[in-house]
């Protein structure tokens, strides 16, 4: 990627070298910027840029709903290609950020304040207090 001498690429391409200097002279931007594209593909897999995952998921979409009105599916398969097709929405909606956040459900437990007593004594509101060995309230 972009290693080769324009010595090299004068006798590859079987042009002087000063033609190959001046090209590379007058398109240095548009190099670079092959370059940088070509080193980015090479670094994230394929996959891991977002508007691939929707490329992806927006072509089954198409794929998807192609056969469902294509007329050419036993029932078993039309419901195995209408859940394809939820699912193919979800991921797309999902990955542009359309879907609602999930809150997480937090429960605080505490340990049982009675755990450590076999005794209770029941007040006249109806509370319950442990009670020590000795007889006496905690």
């Amino acid at each position: 990627m972009g290693t080769e001498t324009h010595e090299r690429l004068a006798e590859r391409y079987g042009r002087s070298l000063q033609a190959v200097r001046q090209f590379s002279a007058r398109n240095a931007d548009e190099i670079n910027a092959a370059k940088q594209e070509m080193s980015r593909e090479d670094i994230e897999p394929w996959g891991c840029v977002k508007r691939d995952r929707l490329a992806v998921y927006s072509q089954q979409l198409v794929e998807v709903d192609e056969r469902l009105q294509s007329g050419d599916l036993t029932p078993g398969q039309e419901v195995r290609f209408r859940a394809l097709l939820l699912k193919a929405l979800h991921q797309l909606a999902e990955e542009k950020g359309e879907l609602p956040s999930r809150q997480q459900l937090e429960i605080d437990v505490k340990s049982n304040p009675f755990q450590f007593s076999d005794t209770l004594v029941q007040d006249a509101d109806g509370n319950f207090y442990p009670v020590l060995d000795n007889g006496k309230q905690k």
